[in-house]
């Protein structure tokens, strides 16, 4: 499991709210960490645990490619509030090097996008477009 220093020396934070008990997350979390292990240089996750106990959230991000924060730790709540998070899962995708957020729409890039989402990010762009987050994958 990446520590929080490891993903601090990445180009692109991706904080993901998420909790095990939700059937979304359940489902996005093993797409995010296969396309965090395949763009590693570039991006880290760090979990941001929605879940009802620690013992909960470390039994979640066992065996993924995701760095986490401590259980509640305290500043849970203003990241929650200073990023607008209404829903779960929310991937906020965070430029390090400026910190300014990219996009709050970080899953739909991972799951519309996700071959060419970071060189996107790199060129300044969103890294998904309206047209793609209207189409289906097949």
């Amino acid at each position: 499991m990446p520590s929080r220093e490891y993903v601090a020396t990445k180009a692109y934070i991706c904080l993901y709210f998420s909790a095990a008990w939700c059937p979304p997350c359940r489902a996005f979390s093993p797409k995010l960490s296969k396309w965090a292990k395949e763009h590693e240089d570039d991006v880290g996750v760090i979990f941001v645990s929605h879940d009802t106990s620690e013992k909960e959230m470390l039994g979640f991000v066992q065996n993924k490619n995701f760095a986490f924060m401590p259980f509640r730790d305290r500043t849970f709540t203003t990241l929650n509030q200073i990023l607008s998070v209404s829903m779960l899962p929310t991937l906020v995708i965070v430029n390090r090097s400026n910190g300014k957020v990219i996009t709050h729409w970080g899953r739909t890039c991972v799951e519309k996008n996700p071959d060419h989402c970071v060189e996107e990010w790199k060129n300044g762009r969103a890294g998904v477009s309206w047209l793609q987050t209207l189409c289906t994958i097949s």
